[in-house]
């Protein structure tokens, strides 16, 4: 999980190195698309999220009919949802978009450029996400990891040649990494899906009847949806804070923007860590193994603080040299050197938050799981941003975010021993009578195929 969250972290690197090489003007272009980018990116991890929360408790179950049926029809949302948002983006236009965005009518035929064509990756960007969520639930991380690196690579590989040219390749500028894009998006999911097929067989033949159909889009979207949701309040509250930040100067946002990629390189382990409790508490929460859930969230706890500790140390020892490194400006360097040795406190709190939200979700509570991100990154964040900026400036900002962390933290503290921990004993002895239902279910389905149909009957296929 965490070299799969480091590849997507540099896939989108690649193409800002690449296209900075281009000019101030074309970078200020791609800079204005991540917002965009950012928050389709959000919905479909999120909704990835959930599609694995409900596969693995089908998982658990050891429901193979509901398993090959919501598989198929999870492939079939995505598209559906993709055809809808390429169908959205071309019908009012990439231009219109961006200038209600506040783009500068300078640059936004380089925007509209680059979007016009990013719009045909969402595609397999969706698909891939919620591909990758079904390995996931299988309990398969190393699969989605290992396409990930080979799309960055790709991506790598093209990016230079289309943006600058080679060849016969004619030079296509901040179009050229759109194109790039785009390819590796189609191959990536090209690979996982004939994973899919070839070696799990998790990708069967499904029934494509709109009554079957829509029950397992229903099913799905209890949970996909409102992680989705949680996922996209995140790149929300953040254009907030930025604009907070923003009224404290531009060496403010200018530290305040490398902080935050700093950051997310920091928290890449609790990210993981909540990545991977998703698929193993589904699993044994659908095979009614509560004990194993609640030792899975104190190592997640436990897990979480840790790394929180080892990035407030190395912070503290390596927080100016790395400020001096992003940046020559002293202001800069001092503000920047200030928010990575604060940041840091928070990230165990935070990694507590994400570590409850993957229980929920794979319990099946996502809207309190929601509900709870909601109460930490739109309001305590930007609550806190705010009053702490307007008293102590752009340093007040960054300390109201950690306070902020560090409230959810408690809060999540607080959910998991009351929703997880209270009255475990009466939770273990109900799960011990729901698994010998279970196990008297599997059974009976078993016993079913192996009865033969009467002749004339008529044949129902699996999923």
């Amino acid at each position: 999980m965490l070299i799969g969250l480091a590849a997507v972290i540099g896939f989108n690197a690649v193409d800002t190195f690449f296209v900075a090489r281009l000019g101030t003007e074309s970078l200020a272009a791609i800079s204005f698309t991540f917002p965009v980018v950012l928050l389709v990116g959000s919905l479909g991890i999120g909704a990835g999220v959930g599609v694995s929360a409900v596969l693995a408790r089908a998982i658990g179950r050891e429901d193979d009919d509901a398993m090959d049926r919501l598989v198929g029809h999870a492939l079939l949302l995505a598209v559906t949802v993709a055809a809808a948002l390429i169908g959205f983006g071309h019908a009012i236009g990439m231009s219109a978009v961006f200038s209600r965005l506040g783009v500068p009518a300078s640059l936004l035929g380089h925007v509209a450029a680059y979007m016009d064509i990013w719009l045909f990756a969402v595609g397999p960007l969706l698909v891939g996400m919620f591909a990758n969520g079904v390995l996931r639930a299988a309990g398969d991380t190393h699969t989605p990891a290992a396409i990930m690196l080979a799309g960055m690579g790709l991506n790598l590989a093209l990016d230079p040649m289309l943006i600058f040219g080679f060849g016969p390749l004619p030079a296509l500028g901040i179009e050229g990494a759109a194109i790039a894009t785009c390819i590796a998006r189609w191959a990536m999911v090209s690979a996982v899906i004939g994973v899919l097929i070839r070696r799990d067989g998790l990708l069967r033949p499904f029934s494509l009847a709109p009554s079957v159909v829509v029950r397992s889009w229903r099913e799905l979207a209890q949970v996909a949806a409102p992680a989705a949701l949680a996922r996209a309040l995140v790149p929300i509250s953040l254009a907030a804070l930025t604009a907070i930040v923003a009224t404290h100067g531009h060496a403010a946002v200018a530290a305040f923007g490398a902080g935050l990629k700093i950051d997310a390189v920091l928290a890449l382990p609790v990210l993981a860590i909540a990545g991977v409790l998703t698929p193993f508490i589904g699993q044994n929460n659908g095979a009614s193994r509560s004990d194993r859930v609640r030792e899975a969230l104190r190592l997640g706890r436990s897990l979480s603080f840790w790394t929180s500790a080892i990035a407030v140390a190395a912070m503290a020892v390596f927080a100016s040299p790395l400020a001096a490194l992003f940046s020559a400006e002293p202001a800069v360097q001092r503000l920047l050197a200030l928010l990575l040795v604060l940041t840091p406190i928070g990230i165990g709190a935070r990694g507590m938050l994400l570590v409850l939200n993957a229980g929920l979700n794979a319990t099946g509570s996502p809207w309190l799981a929601t509900a709870l991100v909601a109460i930490r990154t739109p309001l305590l964040a930007v609550g806190f941003g705010f009053v702490g900026g307007t008293i102590f400036g752009a340093i007040g900002v960054f300390g109201g975010i950690v306070i902020a962390d560090l409230c959810a933290g408690a809060i999540a503290m607080f959910v998991i021993r009351a929703r997880f921990f209270a009255h475990a004993d009466e939770v273990d002895a109900r799960d011990r009578t729901q698994r010998a239902e279970q196990a008297e279910q599997r059974h009976s389905r078993a016993t079913r195929r192996l009865i033969p149909r009467p002749s004339g009957a008529r044949h129902t296929p699996t999923g």
